[in-house]
């Protein structure tokens, strides 16, 4: 069956039809909005009697044995490596810590054909893997026994293997030596072999694809790469398809987990890293791109403001995304376009009811004020007319024309969005 292909926030026609032909019921599915993981966020609404795709863009299966597959195109060509790169850039560790949430790939599963869709997942998977071996190697490499084979001169070291030992040297009439089997401690550990491994799959990609900042991230792969000249990247692909993260290792665990997902997407064969993908032949994947645009939104708040700005306020289970505490106020994040051209009354009374939370208010104010109204500021993607830069100090002062129409202290900022 053909892809079903939605662009973002789009109702899917014949969604209902083309399941119900195959026998499936598209109400079994126990769709979920909010999980990118379950049909790309795929929702039914219910007044409009439609199935509408969400904003995760990528591709999942429906059915794998009925072939029904389903991927959600972007309705802008958007550069996401340079919006992923923005976040990767900045040194702040609530925006590192999230990097991983923005994307997922499911190498486990059979690939997808989706005709027309433009969006690569590796950049964004190996940007993600070269800033966390950049904070690895903050560190020194970690290092551990390893088990080495070798015909000594001279000496024995560790066992001696005595069937290797016969064939190899008594046989052979080389009696001044012995083929032996040890440990030694070393950084020539099986993690940091992997870790290898993937950097240079990871600069042999970037070789054959250019995107913003290509230069930067492929001199610190390089400078990466030399700290690992002691390690080889020679890993058996049995050992690698079996190998287990050590959770004891914490500072390597991510890096690892994404190393491996590297290394699968192409078969452990470095040949494949230069296969073009001209059928658009890819695994299940998304991107979340509710999350990419708040990152890059509190990249753009704290490169402007600093400090002042607070990261998720919550409060019994309310949260807002950002707060400005020098001038108290509310700020979200809200990947929705159409505030270019209208306003989203839902957003504003959620917003709004933030703004009346008292355990919010004081721990964004720091002491109980009963009588202000805390102003609110929704910033959201205007692609081609949004602001490149955001107001100067004090924000409040420089917010003439962003008013949200019929509302106090209310206003909406659109902010531009890199383009391929």
């Amino acid at each position: 069956m053909d892809v079903l292909n939605p662009k973002e926030h789009d109702p899917i026609d014949g969604f209902r039809e083309k399941l119900e032909s195959v026998g499936i019921n598209p109400f079994d599915l126990k769709l979920d909005p909010e999980d990118p993981n379950r049909y790309l966020g795929l929702s039914y609404d219910y007044v409009r009697q439609q199935f509408f795709a969400n904003y995760y863009i990528g591709a999942c299966w429906i059915n794998k044995e009925k072939d029904i597959k389903f991927a959600v195109l972007p309705k802008v060509n958007l550069d996401y490596a340079r919006m992923f790169m923005s976040c990767w850039d900045d040194t702040d560790a609530e925006i590192q810590s999230k990097l991983a949430d923005i994307y997922h790939i499911d190498l486990d599963a059979p690939l997808i054909k989706v005709p027309g869709m433009d969006v690569e997942i590796m950049p964004l998977i190996i940007l993600h893997f070269a800033k966390l071996m950049e904070q690895l190697l903050k560190h020194s490499l970690k290092s551990d026994y390893v088990t080495r084979e070798e015909n000594l001169q001279s000496k024995i070291k560790g066992k001696l293997l005595f069937a290797q030992h016969l064939k190899r040297n008594v046989l052979q009439q080389h009696l001044d030596r012995n083929y032996c089997r040890y440990q030694e401690y070393s950084i020539d550990c099986l993690e940091n072999r992997i870790l290898k491994k993937a950097l240079t799959f990871s600069r042999r990609f970037l070789e054959g694809h250019k995107f913003s900042n290509h230069e930067k991230v492929m001199s610190l792969l390089t400078k990466e790469l030399e700290a690992f000249t002691n390690v080889s990247e020679d890993v058996p692909v049995a050992q690698l398809k079996s190998f287990r993260v050590n959770p004891l290792y914490r500072e390597y665990l991510q890096a690892l987990k994404v190393a491996k997902i590297i290394l699968q997407r192409f078969s452990y064969d470095i040949r494949k890293v230069d296969y073009d993908n001209k059928d658009h032949q890819m695994p299940p994947f998304w991107i979340n791109m509710p999350l990419l645009f708040e990152l890059y939104v509190l990249q753009l708040l704290k490169q402007k403001y600093g400090d002042v700005i607070a990261y998720h306020i919550t409060s019994r289970g309310n949260e807002i995304d950002f707060g400005k505490r020098d001038e108290k106020i509310i700020i979200d994040a809200k990947y929705i376009p159409t505030w270019s051209t209208s306003v989203d009354h839902d957003n504003v009374r959620q917003l709004s009811g933030y703004a009346r939370n008292i355990s919010m208010r004081y721990k964004l104010i720091g002491h109980i004020d009963t009588t202000t109204i805390l102003p609110c500021i929704i910033i959201y993607p205007n692609i081609d007319n949004g602001l490149s830069s955001l107001p100067d100090n004090p924000v409040l002062n420089n917010l003439s024309g962003k008013e949200v129409p019929g509302y106090l202290n209310f206003y909406r900022l659109g902010v531009k969005l890199p383009r391929k």
